[in-house]
């Protein structure tokens, strides 16, 4: 798919997205951050903060379920 759009063809793409699935792995961590810093002088800037992150899949269960027309 990356070489027809590089090489500028016009393409059509469609799909039973029924074969598509997303999943979240269960749970998530989040850690403290204890100072911040401002963005213009990198100087604390008195505040704290939670950075907090989780898993996320994505991926076709039916390959052939997606075409893609090139002309």
């Amino acid at each position: 798919m990356d070489g027809a759009i590089a090489a500028g063809k016009i393409l059509l793409m469609y799909s039973d997205f029924s074969n598509y699935v997303v999943t979240q792995r269960v749970g998530s961590s989040v850690e403290l951050i204890p100072h911040l810093f401002g963005a213009a002088g990198r100087r604390p800037t008195g505040q704290r903060g939670l950075y907090m992150w989780a898993r996320y899949g994505a991926d076709s269960i039916n390959d052939a379920a997606f075409r893609m027309l090139v002309a």
